[in-house]
């Protein structure tokens, strides 16, 4: 190699590293990868499914990779915006358009940020869950669903909990618990009891898909659980 090629490799290599060190952990190139899901006024859903949050154009914005308000663009849900590109709302996904006080918010894991759906400083990272709802109350939106589940000894204990904006959550009574062996397409359905809990039989060795429903509640994420 040429004395002359040495600082051009130099200079490569120092823009590498550079980039890989602004990088956040768990992101590719092309953007994230989360959990997404959209819920709308009437119950509509669409998701989960494990989505990369690219760059995208709302309007004249030109808005980075792993942005929130990207993960509607990634469902291929159309939407409305306005406000400025750091700090754009979303006043319309489909037909569903804000009114009142009910409009479109959106949590990352179990809370509702504080920033915008196009801000830069509230970038997403790999294996986020973002969840897109209507709020039927700004401020006092219903609670999202959060499944989890424990399974030893040809028995299952299925938790369903409820999460208000600020991510404080509190068990759901009378929820409907879906459970379903992995591999089988039958589906056993219990409701949880006061406590927001209910224990359901399983084998031992197999895997199960778990999820959760309640009237005027959010609905959340499938777990899988392995029984022991």
């Amino acid at each position: 190699m040429s004395s002359r090629a040495v600082p051009a490799v130099l200079a490569a290599a120092a823009t590498l590293l550079a980039a890989l060190a602004v990088a956040p952990p768990g992101a590719s190139a092309a953007g994230p990868r989360v959990q997404a899901l959209v819920v709308g006024m009437n119950g509509w859903t669409v998701g989960p499914r494990t989505v990369t949050v690219g760059p995208t154009r709302v309007g004249r914005c030109r808005l980075g990779a792993g942005l929130p308000i990207g993960v509607l663009r990634a469902l291929g849900q159309p939407f409305r915006a306005r406000g400025s590109c750091r700090a754009l709302y979303v006043f319309q996904v489909r037909s569903d358009r804000e009114r009142g006080a009910g409009g479109w918010v959106y949590k990352v894991g179990r809370r509702i940020p504080s920033s915008s759906a196009s801000d830069p400083a509230g970038r997403l990272r790999s294996g986020a869950r973002v969840t897109w709802f209507w709020c039927r109350r700004a401020g006092r939106c219903q609670h999202t669903l959060v499944t989890s589940a424990r399974a030893a000894g040809g028995r299952m204990r299925v938790t369903v909990t409820g999460y208000d904006d600020f991510g404080r959550g509190r068990r759901v009574a009378g929820a409907t618990v879906i459970v379903r062996m992995a591999g089988s397409s039958r589906r056993q359905t219990y409701r949880t009891g006061a406590d927001g809990t209910v224990v359901v039989p399983v084998r031992r060795g197999r895997t199960y898909r778990v999820d959760s429903r309640r009237t005027g509640l959010v609905r959340g994420f499938p777990i899988e659980v392995r029984s022991r």
